[in-house]
Order: C-alpha cells, then structure tokens, then sequence
C-alpha cells in the first residue's frame, strides 16, 4: 500500500511539472491551447472553455481594477461585444480575486450593467501571452490561432469588420520586446529616445535628507515656466502651488481642509518634531520639466500629476466670503511718488524690515501673507491699482498687521478689514477614487 501511494504522488507530481511547462509564451500564428477556466464572474459557476468560442472571433482584455484605462473601456468594448452578436467575444481577464472585482462592478455606475463572463485569479493566460502594460488585448481567430497583440485604440469596429470579412490582420501589432524593453532603462539611457526630444517630465520621491524644505519655479527667456522644484513639502503645499499658480497664496483663512485623517496631510508642530513628522511618509520631493510646447500649461500638468500621485484625495478652488485685509491708496499724491525710478530690480525683507525696488505690489502681498502673516486671521489682498513697478521700505514688526499700517502712511497706503468674495482652496477626501485595493 505504501508503495501505491509514494507510485501515485510521484505519478502526480510528475504530472503537474510537465502541465506547468507547456505553459510557454504563445506568438502570433501559435495555437491556443483548450484551457478551461474556473475562476469566472457571471456564469452562474460555470467553467467557460477556449473551444466555447470557436467560430468567434476572441479578443482578451487583459486588465486590472488599479487601470483607469482598462476600466474607461469597458462600456465600449461591452457595446462591441453586443453589436457584432455570435461573431465576436471579448473575455475580460485579471489576476486579481473575486472581491474586488465584484465591488468594483457593484460600485460604479458606468459598469454596473456590465454582466458577461469574467476571468479573474488568472495565472494560465497571463503566462502564455506575457505583458507589462494594461490594458492588454490578445486576438484569437475563429480557429483558435494568435492573431494579434494590440493596443486598445485597435480595438474597433472596422478592424473587427475587416478580420471577418476578407481575414484582414492588419493591425498595428503591440511590439513585446520592444516596448517592455524600453520600460527597463532610465529614458535618457534610451538608445532610441533623445533628451533633445523630451516634451516633458515629471518626477516625485519621499522625504530627502539634507534638502531644505523650499520650492522653485524656473522660467525661460519668454518668462513662461520651464521647470518646477519642490523639496520636502507637505501635501497641502504642493497644491498651494499648483492651485496659486503664483499669483494666489492660500493663506490660512484661505485654506479649507476637509479630510478624515488631518495628521497625514498637516502638523502643527515645529522643529525637530515637525521633521520627524515629514520623514514618516509625509513630505515630498517633486520635479517638472516642460519642453517649450506645454509650458503654458505648467500648473495645469502639475495638477495632473498631483491628481495622480494622491488620489485619496481631491483639490479644488472655490469662491467664498471671507475677510481681508485690502490694500487701498489712501492719498493719491503720495501713491504716485512710489514709481520706480530705478532700472534694477531688488527685494529684501527680514521681521523688523521690507524693501523693494522696481517691482509690483503684487510682491509686498504675497511675501507678507506667506512668511509674515500666516497667522493672521484674514489674507491680504491688493486693491490699490497700482500697474507701475515700485520702490518701497517699510520699517517695523513684520507680524503685525497695525505695525505694517503705521509704515505704509508716508506712502498714502493702508491695509482696511473688509469682506469680499475670493478664490478658496479646499482639499477633501476623494470619496469617488478607484481604490487600489478593496
């Protein structure tokens, strides 16, 4: 009996090694094996076979619930599916389990009405047609060989039409070794691709030690933003920058924060504990280098990318009433003398003084608001009209608004509390987002 069983297990270990290496990665024109899969949505516990769809045109979809990509194409491809009735297939795959993919589908309204067979904690498919890219669609023909490794946008009417008409394989195949290859290397190592050519680039890391916490817009000849540097900042000052786009601050009154775990996205401490603070997965380095095409989009790509890399949360600008601090002009005559008549341009400002010569108002509200007045209950806005360039030195307490006011009456300008309707950034959790994982 023993040797029965040690015969059996042997026989069955020997078995299964041989099944896992006819696993190979299949090519174009190789027949498709007959698999039978178990692990399928939507058909009642029913295993579905390769050879149920012989005669049909098969596209797999290979896909995952992480791919926005892959989950924007499902209506259209549902919509395929349907309108091309018995000629056609499209089987949806992933590797992901039961789960997720049923809460996914449950949850969104656009995919909720979606109900065909679906493979999910795939490892047989995934093995034979190897991939790094989703989406990922692989066609077979009507007699199960390999027609094609394509890209979504190939995935249309008129190629399905001209396959089932006259056999046209035509497409524009999804190059394997090619692509994946590429995905390896640092792009400027790229044999192929030239730093001449780059359009734009973007970069974000962790907590970095020995950079300080600071941020820098560059700009070209045309003063139009080539490239962004932002080290070590929290999240709520990435999108004060990419929201201000410069010409707004966000201050503290400005600022609306409306998300369930507040000590992910902001400390009120300081020192060494608020550095402690950063290091925990809280601050970030970000890079953005834009070619001469998009840099009028500068800030509008920036928020993509933060749209990206935070998608637990969701930013916005809104209109709200609040109070301000208005710079007004007091005393025309003496508004007037403040035009610049100096061709350099020169700022300084410390806590207990502000000069600047040759430049806009614009520079007086944003340093004040920025490094001065972050807790003032009220931002300072200009309303002065001032277009000039000007000079101006202010001395006295730089965090105190009455102090500011005293220096500026020589110059016929004073801050007035009023209430206005401004732009507010509101930051929330994105109760909408497509989780990674469920």
């Amino acid at each position: 009996m023993k040797t029965r069983i040690i015969f059996l297990l042997t026989f069955l270990f020997a078995y299964y090694t041989s099944a896992q290496q006819k696993l190979v990665p299949l090519k174009i024109g190789d027949q498709i094996p007959d698999f039978k899969f178990s692990n399928v949505l939507n058909t009642e516990g029913e295993p579905i076979r390769i050879s149920d769809y012989k005669g049909k045109i098969l596209i797999l979809d290979f896909w995952a619930t992480w791919c926005a990509p892959c989950i924007a194409s499902f209506p259209r491809l549902d919509s395929l599916d349907k309108a091309f009735g018995d000629q056609l297939a499209i089987i949806p795959a992933t590797y992901e389990k039961v789960k997720p993919v049923e809460n996914l589908f449950n949850r969104m309204e656009s995919i909720k009405h979606i109900r065909k067979p679906m493979i999910v904690e795939d490892n047989i498919l995934r093995s034979i047609f190897p991939h790094k890219i989703l989406p990922h669609y692989v066609w077979i023909d009507q007699e199960g060989k390999v027609l094609a490794f394509t890209e979504s946008s190939e995935v249309t009417t008129k190629n399905i039409q001209k396959i089932l008409e006259d056999n046209n394989t035509s497409l524009n195949q999804k190059d394997m070794t090619y692509k994946t290859t590429i995905l390896e290397k640092s792009y400027f190592n790229s044999e192929i691709i030239k730093p001449e050519t780059l359009l734009f680039q973007s970069s974000i890391a962790g907590y970095t030690e020995g950079l300080l916490g600071a941020y820098k817009v560059h700009f070209d000849e045309n003063k139009k933003v080539e490239r962004i540097i932002v080290n070590n900042q929290g999240i709520i000052q990435l999108y004060k920058l990419a929201y201000g786009e410069l010409n707004s601050t966000f201050s503290q009154n400005r600022l609306r924060i409306e998300v369930e775990h507040l000590d992910s996205i902001q400390f009120d401490g300081s020192g060494q504990k608020f550095i402690d603070w950063k290091k925990q997965g809280n601050a970030f380095c970000y890079e953005l280098f834009l070619g001469e095409y998009f840099r009028d989009r500068a800030f509008e790509i920036m928020r993509d990318d933060l749209n990206r890399f935070f998608p637990q949360y969701k930013a916005q600008v809104i209109m709200e009433d609040i109070d301000i601090w208005a710079l007004v002009i007091t005393d025309e005559e003496k508004a007037a003398q403040l035009k610049t008549k100096r061709s350099e341009s020169i700022l300084k400002d410390s806590f207990s003084e502000f000069s600047m010569t040759n430049r806009k108002v614009s520079w007086l509200i944003s340093i004040l608001n920025i490094k001065y007045l972050q807790d003032l209950n009220a931002t300072l806005v200009d309303k002065t009209g001032l277009k000039d360039n000007i000079d101006l030195l202010l001395q006295g307490n730089m965090t105190d608004i009455q102090s500011i006011r005293k220096a500026l009456e020589p110059y016929g300008l004073d801050f007035i509390p009023q209430k206005e309707k401004v732009p507010v950034l509101l930051i929330s959790d994105n109760l909408n987002r497509i989780p990674t994982s469920l």
